[in-house]
């Protein structure tokens, strides 16, 4: 689980602007992102769906990335549960 996701669904935060590392996209056409930040700490990294790869601005590896996205809990093929991003938003490069 993602222990500051986890947090701002908590709070009741469903909606949050975020700041992170571009580092690719899988495969499977969802985009990985590193050093997540957000107002209440920092993820080591995370999935954003392939369905928003469409709206963000042009990227390459390394740029970092300021957008606003949903917080979608999900179950893993392992059965684990963790919390991936969803319909991103007003993305911007910042660095």
């Amino acid at each position: 689980m993602k222990p500051v996701f986890e947090t701002l669904l908590r709070k009741g935060i469903e909606s949050a602007k975020l700041e992170a590392v571009f580092d690719g996209v899988d495969q499977h056409g969802h985009v990985i992102l590193r050093d997540v930040r957000t107002k209440f700490g920092v993820e080591h990294h995370a999935w954003l769906n392939y369905r928003c790869t469409a709206m963000l601005p042009p990227v390459k590896r390394g740029d970092r990335i300021q957008f606003w996205a949903d917080l979608q809990p999900y179950k893993k093929i392992n059965g684990s549960r963790s919390i991936r991003l969803e319909c991103a938003r007003e993305a911007r490069v910042v660095s």
